[in-house]
């Protein structure tokens, strides 16, 4: 162990320790800065449904729901990624397995000064995977250049269904992360924000950064936890019907509420539109004649913004003296956006009194979604 104290980046491990210094002695009381924010792409990871939850051959979580970085003076130090946040409420924390880690890493005698480094390991049954890390990051200071970033070590906790990333500017950091107690800096914060409720069925994703006084502050990243969103959308198009070719125009509104399942990884929304249908024809006099008819909509919509598909139950609600919806004022409909400007529909249409049903197809392009 005494050899990796030894290295020659006090500095820089000085610095590191100060900021938790500052932290622990300025964020007994909540924190209730809570800051919503895009996220920075190039310092997120993607994990995304694959096989299963957990590659065993390659020691890997391969879905993640939850995401919980921490920063400190801007430069992340810790990421969790999680199929579950609640987790951690029970979990004991990944400080406790670095005195074992750093004891079998003793006997591999790799070169941590000149070489980086990318080390995946099981707490459980002390599985390595090592390998060579590409990407280096470096920092002036005071006239000196320290890595900020040079070894990455991840902690894979099977049962818990989660994996804890560590981001190394020099080895001798991972001594000051496994004093500084961040899983009990989580806990509190949890606590305190009623993290584990909140978060049980619906997504999380956020950053913790603490300052160069440690002060701390929790970014929400909104738009990956999915808050409520209403959007409204214009189209125009045409359909066939009846041998007809009525013109069509809809005013939609979709509301797309926060709860989303973690185990059903889909997005899904309320509409409700309003759809005109003109259709033009000549009288014996030889002049062109407009006769509308106007439906309300009921329905939902899944899939995301840019490729979503729709079903809806339509209602005639206005129509001109010449009806051509008499007998077909109910209708069923789904529709599909094939691409950012262009949607399928197909509409069926009903009545009673055993009246005839006509079926519809169009296409329509999307002149405003916001």
């Amino acid at each position: 162990m005494e050899k990796y104290i030894k290295t020659n980046t006090i500095i820089l491990v000085l610095i590191l320790f100060t900021c938790i210094q500052g932290y622990g002695q300025t964020t007994s009381s909540p924190s209730d800065s809570t800051v919503r924010s895009k996220p920075r792409t190039d310092e997120r990871v993607s994990f995304r449904p694959s096989t299963g939850l957990f590659d065993e051959e390659m020691n890997s979580l391969k879905k993640a729901n939850d995401t919980l970085n921490i920063y400190i003076e801007n430069q992340k130090k810790i990421s969790i990624v999680s199929l579950n946040i609640r987790k951690l409420e029970e979990f004991g924390g990944y400080e406790k397995d670095i005195p074992d880690f750093l004891s079998l890493i003793d006997q591999l005698n790799l070169n941590f000064t000149e070489k980086a480094y990318k080390i995946r390991f099981n707490p459980v049954n002390q599985e390595f995977s090592i390998e060579e890390n590409s990407q280096i990051r470096l920092k002036a200071f005071e006239n000196n250049i320290f890595p900020v970033f040079k070894h990455e070590v991840i902690f894979v906790y099977r049962k818990q269904l989660l994996e804890i990333s560590m981001f190394l500017g020099e080895w001798d950091e991972i001594l000051v992360l496994e004093e500084a107690d961040f899983t009990g800096m989580i806990k509190r914060e949890a606590e305190q924000n009623d993290w584990f409720k909140r978060y049980s069925k619906t997504l999380f994703n956020k950053d913790i950064r603490i300052d160069e006084n440690g002060l701390l502050k929790v970014i929400t990243y909104t738009e990956l936890e999915k808050t409520p969103t209403i959007s409204f959308g214009f189209d125009v198009g045409v359909k066939f019907f009846a041998g007809q070719l009525p013109f069509n125009q809809d005013l939609s509104l979709i509301y797309r509420p926060r709860q989303i399942i973690k185990s059903v990884p889909l997005d899904f929304g309320f509409l409700l539109s309003w759809d005109m249908n003109q259709f033009i024809s000549r009288t014996e006099e030889n002049k062109y004649q407009v006769n509308e008819g106007s439906f309300l909509n009921l329905g939902a919509v899944f899939g995301e913004k840019e490729r979503s598909f729709r079903v809806y139950y339509g209602r005639l609600i206005t129509h001109s003296d010449q009806n051509f919806f008499e007998f077909n004022r109910n209708k069923i409909g789904v529709d599909i956006l094939a691409t950012s400007s262009l949607r399928i529909n197909y509409e069926f249409f009903f009545g009673s009194g055993g009246s005839e049903t006509v079926n519809s197809i169009g296409i329509s392009f999307p002149i405003f979604d916001n």
